[in-house]
């Protein structure tokens, strides 16, 4: 009979095998316990640790002032001041912000916002009234370009205004339709209000009334070239004050200036007067070839003879 604990070469070698993977699958199993409980142990250290850092840092909020805690526990207002135009995350932060408001905030910044008051941060539609009244005493904002380049504007209009007021008051103002001046008491200011009359036609109306004695018509303007066709409808003449002139005593110079006058005529004068003596009328002039009819009728108003 066979021996029951006779094993052959084979089965002996088969028990060993099993053997040894029940040793190290045992090892294996005492390694993995051993790893847990030190993980164990090493996360209970982070949590204590974090726990720390945590309770320093809120202790250190704390002693902050002003504080203020709002309803989220993790929301904490420690305010400093800042300028909404440079100021990063951790300011905004501090104002008592969320973290998707500091988001929008920023977003709406780097598109090209820039905050010069309370108006500037109510656009921002992330932040409520409240949170912008909640930073403004904190908040110090750079001088608005704006208002400097309204205040730039409003200051060359008033530059313009000046220059163009001292200009205006250079050029008189012209008369309007139905306004008329007196020719009789007119001076260069005066006349300069006619319209298409300037300075050199006003000097030369004066001129012209001062050499024939003074005007007796203002139908008489139109003996002077240059001036505008509708003239007489701007002046009125109330009086009339001639300067005579004495025929008999005036000398060659003195008669031939007056307008009405010419060389020739003149030369007749003085021949009449050499001849017969001191002129009583200008009709007996009226034999001399230089005079007509109508020469006497100009100068009538201004000839005296004695």
């Amino acid at each position: 009979m066979k021996n029951m604990f006779y094993f052959s070469r084979r089965e002996r070698l088969s028990l060993c095998m099993l053997a040894l993977v029940i040793v190290v699958a045992l090892t294996g199993l005492r390694i993995y316990e051993s790893c847990l409980a030190d993980a164990d142990r090493e996360e209970e250290n982070i949590e204590a640790d974090t726990s720390e850092e945590v309770r320093l840092f809120m202790a250190e909020v704390s002693e902050q002032k002003p504080r203020y805690k709002q309803n989220d526990d993790s929301l904490i207002y420690a305010p400093v001041p800042f300028d909404p135009n440079t100021c990063d995350s951790s300011v905004l932060l501090r104002m008592g912000l969320r973290k998707w408001q500091v988001r929008t905030f920023l977003k709406y910044r780097s598109a090209g916002a820039r905050f010069y008051g309370r108006d500037d941060l109510l656009r921002v539609y992330s932040l409520s009234k409240e949170d912008v009244e909640r930073m403004m005493p904190y908040a110090h904002f750079p001088v608005d370009e704006r208002v400097l380049r309204k205040a730039e504007q409003e200051e060359n209009k008033r530059i313009r205004d000046s220059l163009f007021n001292a200009m205006v008051a250079t050029f008189p103002q012209k008369l309007k339709e139905g306004e008329m001046i007196d020719l009789s008491e007119a001076d260069t200011s005066q006349l300069k209000k006619i319209p298409g009359v300037g300075s050199y036609y006003a000097g030369k109306i004066l001129r012209y009334g001062e050499r024939l004695g003074g005007f007796v018509s203002v139908s008489q303007l139109k003996e002077i070239e240059g001036l505008p066709e509708d003239i007489e409808k701007w002046v009125r003449l109330s009086t009339s004050r001639i300067r005579k002139l004495n025929i008999n005593k005036a000398d060659f110079k003195t008669l031939i200036r007056h307008p009405y006058l010419n060389y020739e005529q003149v030369k007749a004068i003085f021949n009449h007067r050499n001849q017969y003596g001191d002129l009583k009328s200008l009709r007996q002039l009226s034999t001399e070839d230089a005079f007509s009819v109508k020469d006497f009728e100009r100068l009538e108003p201004y000839i005296a003879f004695e």
